[in-house]
């Protein structure tokens, strides 16, 4: 079975219906993505933020309207995509977020909230599919297809704090067009994919028991919807002000949460970039990572990077290592496995394995803590000795195995141009993907279409045309699970 994903981002809806009108939606690209996407018929659309240009109402009505229904135009005229929203993957970007009024006056131009968001596509619209009732607006879709599954994770990264609620909070540049992924964000994508891997894991949250198989899901095709960016595209200079906040951090958690894709938007610049997650761990995060993947072996739920162990100041820390009092030595893999193997045949020398690969004092506070090493030692109390034997001699194999799956591991971040703002000269595009089997792996070819104006026309118009296309191939042999 073949399965098509079409990605839009960044339409900037605004007040306004006239072909060459003041508004920032630009009414023949609109036009143009419904006459491609009519064409190529795909079965699932991801539009990954931005949808309004300032989250006033009236826009947002509009947005949904144009993606759920028809819109009208001057003329008698109208465009829409009549999208089935229980097909439709939609997240806010920042400007969503500013939850503005039609005016856009500059005093509002910063995010602020998602209440207009909210009360647009929420209040029991397609069965509450776009509300975000997790607290931390997060939530995911498992798709079927004959031969292979799919994991989509989608996640909202406007900047508007850790439990995203920024009422009252004074106005900053960051709050302008930069993103966050809270902690409590990072907990729940790392949760999710521990119980999928565990087989238990609901095939889709709301309205359903059904399990998804934990097989079945470990050879799943794994894809994160996010509207900002964690790599800047290529040739592009890097903007601090456009950015996501602890952009390493949140791309070392991702890690351990098992994505192949993540499908963004933002800078209004088509981009497909291949990473490998190895190459982006540093001491601290390889520490982590290591732990984690003990924790889960000993039956216990991943843990992010920044949530293990309490905060200490940087500037502290720095003096503290400076002088070498609480360095940890050098970090050999297979001296850390063997110190946790043993933890495992006996549980009394927990405390003093742990110290021998994560150090003591305020190198260990990095990492974990106190409450942490309580969590592990329940588990493994809970173990009977003969069962702790026999994990203790799969332990080497198994934790060798995760942790060179998750080092090799590539990530490709494809971001959308905008696909139908208009008065820029940024890149206007729409990405298709087509996704299918093909022996041990899944493949996903990469269609960009970009905007190409009509010459010679009495009015503004053209049409999406094929600009490149690129597959990108993702095994399925999980060995790291």
């Amino acid at each position: 079975m073949v399965l098509k994903l079409a990605h839009i981002s960044d339409l900037h809806f605004s007040p306004g219906v006239s072909s060459g009108g003041r508004h920032l939606h630009s009414v023949p690209h609109l036009m143009g993505i419904e006459a491609l996407l009519a064409r190529e018929a795909p079965n699932w659309l991801v539009a990954s933020g931005d949808i309004t240009n300032n989250g006033d109402v009236e826009s947002l009505l509009r947005a949904k309207g144009w993606l759920f229904d028809k819109v009208p135009l001057e003329g008698n005229k109208e465009t829409g995509l009549r999208f089935r929203p229980e097909c439709t993957v939609l997240i806010p970007g920042n400007h969503d977020a500013w939850n503005g009024s039609v005016s856009g006056d500059i005093h509002v131009r910063w995010q602020r909230s998602l209440e207009n968001y909210q009360l647009v596509f929420g209040d029991g619209f397609a069965d509450g599919r776009f509300e975000f009732t997790d607290p931390y607006h997060c939530d995911y879709d498992w798709i079927e297809a004959d031969d292979f599954d799919i994991y989509i994770a989608r996640v909202d990264s406007s900047f508007i704090g850790e439990g995203k609620d920024a009422e009252g909070v004074v106005p900053s540049f960051d709050r302008i067009a930069c993103g966050n992924i809270s902690i409590e964000q990072s907990q729940r994508l790392l949760d999710w994919v521990d119980r999928g891997l565990k087989g238990r894991l609901p095939k889709r949250r709301k309205g359903t028991d059904e399990i998804i198989d934990r097989d079945r899901f470990r050879k799943s095709l794994k894809i994160l919807v996010m509207h900002h960016y964690i790599f800047d595209p290529f040739g592009s200079t890097r903007d601090p002000l456009m950015d996501i906040k602890n952009g390493e951090i949140v791309f070392r958690n991702l890690m351990m949460a098992d994505f192949d894709l993540i499908l963004c938007g933002h800078k209004h610049k088509a981009c497909v970039q291949e990473h490998v997650y190895g190459d982006y761990l540093d001491e601290r995060s390889r520490r982590r990572c290591l732990l984690n993947i003990f924790r889960q072996f000993v039956g216990l739920h991943a843990e992010p990077l920044a949530t293990a162990g309490r905060k200490v100041p940087w500037m502290l820390l720095f003096f503290t290592r400076l002088a070498a009092r609480h360095r940890p030595k050098g970090f050999d893999p297979n001296e850390a496995i063997e110190a946790l193997r043993k933890a495992i045949s006996n549980p009394d020398s927990l405390h003093a394995n742990v110290r021998a690969i994560f150090g003591t004092g305020l190198a260990q506070a990095e990492i974990l803590d106190k409450h942490e090493l309580t969590d592990i030692r329940r588990a493994l109390d809970n173990i009977s000795k003969a069962e702790r034997l026999v994990l203790a001699q799969k332990a080497a194999i198994y934790i060798n195995e995760c942790l060179n799956h998750l080092e090799k591991k590539p990530l490709v971040q494809i971001m959308s141009g905008s696909s139908a703002k208009a008065g820029e000269s940024k890149q206007r595009s729409v990405n298709l993907y087509t996704i299918r089997r093909n022996n041990a792996q899944i493949d996903v070819e990469l269609r960009r279409f970009d905007w190409r104006e009509t010459s010679g026309a009495d009015v503004a118009g053209g049409e999406f045309v094929l600009r490149e296309t690129t597959v990108k191939p993702f095994r399925d042999d999980r060995h790291g699970h």
